[in-house]
């Protein structure tokens, strides 16, 4: 009795460990189904991505056709037509800024050089009023006998002496101040002077690069046919000026070089209709028969011969 109960409940044990098994397995089967369901979600959601990436990326194709590369600070942006206009007042409006500045910044250095040279010209016109004191002082002495000063009053004679030499001591200190000072304005002038002959040519150069003695010359002498002469262009100190002069001298040479040209193929056009209007007569051919005889290399064989047959019986046979 004890081992049928064993053995039926060994029994049910097996059954319920296959049943546990089927569940198993069922659950297996419906996880691996979920997995494909989900696999395929998964395709089909990169799929759908991966249609707006394109969707995206043609309209990024989009953008980037109707952008246009534009400079600005020495470097290419591409930015869109609309802003293109903007960014350009933005440079014009640097750049001018950039200019007045320049401008601004040379007209104080003019202003500050200007007025030291005010300055410096007061310092010698004071030293210069000192100077001609000193010199309207020494005068009051030339005239005075210092010989018979000396016998009335030698005291007297030995004090005015000595304030002459005072004086003219004086009066070389002054004028050796005023001849240092002439010697540093001209050094200077002659630095500012060389200083603007250095800008002129640079700006010169920038303006013209293909500047040369020669071009010099041809423009020197352009202006003369103006009634302008060596002084006036060469003391120009504005290359614009220089480029106007420049460009009405090409004019000219470019309209001569038109009149030269229309006036050959004038010239060459009567030549072709002279010739058209007087033909040459024709030379007759050498080896070719005359047509007094009646016979021509013209005709044809057989009224050659016929020709022919007649004017040897007209002679009575050949």
């Amino acid at each position: 009795m004890e081992i049928d109960e064993l053995l039926e409940t060994d029994a049910l044990d097996t059954e319920e460990i296959q049943d546990s098994a089927s569940e198993e397995d069922e659950q297996s089967s419906e996880t691996e189904v979920d997995d494909v369901e989900v696999d395929e979600d998964a395709e089909t959601d990169e799929a759908e991505a991966e249609e707006d990436d394109e969707e995206i990326d043609l309209g990024d194709d989009d953008v980037e056709s109707e952008l246009e590369e534009v400079e600005f600070q020495g470097k290419n942006y591409k930015i869109h037509p609309d802003l293109k206009l903007a960014l350009m007042r933005d440079a014009d409006y640097t750049q001018k800024s950039q200019a007045n500045a320049e401008t601004k910044r040379a007209l104080d250095e003019q202003q500050q050089s200007f007025e030291q040279q005010v300055q410096g010209h007061r310092e010698l016109m004071g030293e210069y009023a000192q100077f001609q004191a000193l010199q309207n002082q020494i005068d009051q002495y030339s005239n005075v006998d210092w010989n018979a000063l000396e016998e009335q009053d030698p005291l007297d004679a030995g004090r005015h002496w000595r304030n002459l030499q005072q004086l003219k001591e004086a009066q070389q200190k002054v004028g050796s101040g005023i001849r240092q000072k002439e010697h540093e304005r001209s050094q200077a002038a002659q630095r500012e002077d060389a200083k603007r002959t250095e800008e002129y040519v640079s700006a010169r150069n920038k303006a013209i690069p293909d500047w040369s003695d020669d071009l010099n010359l041809q423009l020197t002498t352009f202006a003369k046919t103006y009634g302008y002469s060596e002084q006036d262009v060469g003391s120009l100190r504005d290359p614009r000026m220089l480029q106007i002069l420049r460009e009405a001298m090409d004019g000219r040479q470019l309209r001569q070089k038109l009149q030269k040209q229309q006036a050959a193929a004038r010239k060459a056009a009567k030549k072709v209709k002279t010739q058209e209007e007087v033909k040459p007569l024709k030379k007759q051919a050498k080896g070719r028969t005359s047509a007094r005889n009646g016979l021509d290399d013209n005709m044809s064989t057989d009224d050659w011969l016929k020709v022919r047959e007649k004017q040897v019986a007209a002679r009575g046979g050949y």
